[in-house]
């Protein structure tokens, strides 16, 4: 069975230790499968795609390429502080820009609206009058 271990498994085998506090059962429940299939996964046996669907599921920021290949980190980083405030200011400028322009498109609107109605007034001024 040494020849079928891959890095699939001892990856696998490392993620139930450290985010399953090394409880097959526990881990199989949150991933909603069994503890058998975890064991085998572990183990050395075929790893079964619908335990990738279920790893991602519960664990989002688990980087699937380094289960794979063991290359990179288990988990994918967060977004650095720094860039999710330059995100919060620039989507802040643009929500600004947005309702600006949503302003100046009303007032347009408005000033369309006030010649209709010039318009309309004097037709119906005109289909008023009498006939001579």
């Amino acid at each position: 069975m040494a020849d079928k271990y891959t890095i699939v498994n001892k990856n696998f085998g490392r993620i139930v230790f450290e985010l399953g506090n090394n409880n097959q059962g526990e881990f199989a429940r949150i991933i909603g499968t069994t503890q058998q299939t975890v064991n085998n996964a572990i183990h050395g046996s075929d790893f079964k795609k619908s335990l990738v669907s279920g790893i991602k599921k519960a664990f989002p920021k688990l980087d699937l390429n380094w289960l794979f290949t063991g290359k990179g980190q288990m988990m994918i980083e967060d977004i650095p502080s720094n860039l999710q405030e330059n995100s919060v200011i620039y989507l802040t400028k643009c929500k600004k820009c947005l309702e600006e322009q949503i302003l100046e498109h009303n007032e347009k609107m408005d000033l369309v609206i006030k010649k209709l109605d010039i318009i309309v007034n004097k037709l119906h001024t005109v289909n008023n009058k009498p006939k001579n």
